[in-house]
């Protein structure tokens, strides 16, 4: 994985600044991944002009501007697609890490953190679709709540 790949997914979740992006990386990922915030917009820079992320310049009274930016179609695209393609490589990578590496038990432990991953993916997929389905009328449309429920 790259880091036009790593913000490609978290711009997905929402518009962000780089400093945004920054603090994330460095909340979630920075145990694994370190990214500098000169990289973060040089790379937000390059993934503009390759039309995957859109700028939109947000002017504040008293504070800098804020460069917000956006995934486009031609973003989502192209994440999706990494996504698939990382999807059908990982398990050949973990094996040739174990080949090259002699680590055949951290090996075994990575495949089975990757089902784990898979399998809660699924279910939650599968919940959400369920949800959907169940809060839908015939005609399509969500009927409206009357009153509000609450959980003891």
């Amino acid at each position: 994985m790259s880091l036009p790949h790593a913000l490609l997914g978290l711009i997905n979740y929402r518009p962000a600044t780089g400093d945004e992006l920054k603090a994330t990386f460095d909340r979630s990922i920075h145990f694994f991944w370190n990214a500098t915030l000169p990289q973060i917009y040089r790379t937000l820079n390059q993934m503009e002009k390759r039309g995957w992320l859109t700028l939109k310049v947000e002017h504040q009274n008293g504070k800098p501007s804020r460069k917000l930016y956006d995934i486009t179609k031609a973003g989502r695209d192209h994440h999706a697609n990494l996504l698939q393609r990382y999807e059908e490589e990982v398990p050949s990578v973990i094996q040739g890490y174990a080949d090259a590496t002699g680590a055949f038990a951290d090996a075994s432990y990575w495949t089975l953190t990757l089902d784990y991953g898979r399998r809660v993916d699924r279910m939650v997929l599968e919940r959400c679709n369920e949800a959907l389905k169940r809060t839908e009328d015939k005609s399509g449309k969500r009927p409206r709540q009357k009153k509000s429920v609450s959980f003891p």
